[in-house]
């Protein structure tokens, strides 16, 4: 593998990724990747006793294949995380109540086998009811997000994140106030952030795409 990127959205309860890897033993031609093909990415962080970051993905499909030398090419595969690949396949069509994140809790763990931590506020809607009209397990989980608020009218978002393995649900008040993870390395748009960083004084920066 020469190169992965994983991306996390704000409004989106799974990751996306793009793995490149080198191809000098016919993987391609031998594997005939169809799409749906399950891919573990394991990440060992340097802290000897931080646990090992895992998440399973699903191939969408093959961005590129590029001749690099007669023996050997480059492959570009665009990935998306399983939750995404299950919820595809299953539907809910049955009446819920209580509060809006417990009800996105049981929808979770029923169809998705998955967990979910609520951060911040809690909502302004304490008991609802509800009949979900034949949606699949994210949609569902979406539509009912959409409804919750804190007792201030501030939204409420559910995203997935690299280092955990459930969803996540905060407000955005909340993730506002939170002191931010790249304080001293602040992101830079630049054409040249090299050149940039010298002239700031060595700041270590954050390079952005845009």
């Amino acid at each position: 593998v020469t190169d992965l990127d994983i991306f996390e959205h704000l409004d989106s309860p799974f990751l996306t990724a793009q793995v490149a890897f080198s191809d000098d033993t016919r993987l391609m031609d031998r594997l005939d990747l169809q799409g749906a093909e399950y891919v573990i990415v394991k990440i060992k962080p340097n802290i000897a006793t931080e646990p090992v970051v895992e998440k399973r993905f699903v191939i969408e499909t093959v961005i590129s294949q590029t001749k690099v030398n007669e023996t050997s090419e480059l492959v570009i595969l665009s990935l998306y995380e399983d939750i995404l690949f299950k919820s595809n396949f299953k539907n809910v069509n049955k009446p819920y109540s209580g509060s809006p994140i417990q009800m996105i809790k049981d929808i979770a763990e029923e169809f998705l086998d998955k967990g979910v931590i609520q951060e911040g506020q809690s909502t302004f809607q304490n008991r609802m009811k509800l009949i979900v009209p034949n949606l699949d397990p994210l949609k569902a989980i979406a539509w009912i997000k959409n409804r919750m608020t804190t007792s201030d009218g501030v939204p409420h978002f559910i995203h997935s994140t690299l280092g955990v393995d459930k969803l996540i649900v905060n407000d955005l008040l909340t993730m506002i106030d939170k002191q931010p993870v790249n304080a001293f390395k602040p992101f830079m748009y630049a054409s040249t952030p090299n050149l940039a960083e010298e002239k700031l004084g060595g700041t270590n920066y954050i390079p952005i795409l845009s």
